[in-house]
């Protein structure tokens, strides 16, 4: 019988991550406030910040093990959409970024799919790991998405796979690779394409269309974070080659609490929701300007 006193296995983030290189665990140290003024200078520079070598090599082995062991309860995504995950407007013209769908193809472990007590939910449970990013992108206040399928989700691509261009419902999101493929699967992005009184629409179809001007790659290995600054920044994964998939932590946060993804989101992209998305009807993750 486990005793009710031990420990967990994932308690605390030197469990999880390495704390002598990025020394989370002591927020306000001097040490602390380098690493928060230098990932700070890189979202400033470049709107994306990466910390290699992040995590643990036994948190990523325990993470690849669970996405494995849960093959049989991934979520395919095969739809084809927009950049903007909306649905279509037949009022504009075929050539506007809005009509051009690409097809999305790859699988997704869901939050509601994981273990409750595993790594992934504990790392995304750290309020230091909160307080870090919250102090990287000036935030006064900042929460966990409340989404019980995509607050944390597991993004696998097979030979082949990729992720299309698009923009993010949130402001900034937190990724990291936890197995990298053989060959491909690397994360592109064009910096501050749109602005919040600018979509920039021109440019996002040029770049859906293949135009490569502005494009900058990320490069990541196995236990990468990266914060990526998404609501601006068009960005997609091109496609993974060879039989080692591509697996992709991804952690979601907002300026709001409660916020989650809308219900119709959730069903053209997995073909299922959960129950909450019902429930929640006037609380998905919009923010306050009027970008799509």
């Amino acid at each position: 019988m486990k005793n009710v006193e031990e420990t967990p296995q994932w308690s605390g983030l030197p469990s999880l991550i390495d704390t002598d290189r990025y020394p989370l665990d002591k927020p306000g140290s001097v040490q602390w406030r380098r690493l928060v003024m230098e990932t700070r200078r890189s979202m400033r520079e470049t709107n994306c910040a990466q910390l290699h070598g992040f995590l643990k090599a036994d948190a990523i082995a325990a993470m690849v093990a669970e996405i494995g062991a849960k093959e049989e309860q991934f979520d395919k995504v095969s739809n084809a959409c927009n950049a903007y995950f909306s649905p279509d407007d037949p009022s504009l013209p075929e050539t506007h970024p809005i009509r051009m769908l690409q097809r999305e193809n790859g699988r997704s472990l869901c939050r509601d799919r994981m273990d409750e007590d595993g790594p992934m939910p504990a790392l995304f449970a750290s309020d230091e790991l909160l307080g870090f990013v919250r102090e990287v992108i000036g935030r006064q206040v900042l929460y966990r998405h409340a989404d019980p399928m995509t607050s944390i989700l597991v993004n696998v691509a097979r030979d082949g796979e990729g992720a299309i261009w698009h923009f993010d419902s949130n402001e900034v999101t937190i990724t990291i690779l936890l197995q990298k493929p053989e060959a491909g699967g690397e994360f592109e992005y064009i910096p501050n394409l749109r602005t919040e009184d600018e979509p920039n629409y021109d440019a996002v179809a040029a770049a859906i269309r293949g135009d490569r001007t502005g494009v900058t790659t990320a490069k990541a290995w196995a236990g990468s974070l990266q914060i990526f600054a998404g609501r601006y920044s068009l960005h997609h994964v091109t496609k993974t080659i060879g039989a080692t998939e591509r697996y992709i932590l991804v952690l979601a946060y907002a300026d709001e609490p409660g916020l989650q993804t809308s219900r119709w989101s959730m069903i053209e992209s997995f073909g299922r929701c959960h129950a909450l998305h019902d429930e929640a009807a006037g609380r998905s993750s919009l923010s306050a300007d009027a970008l799509r």
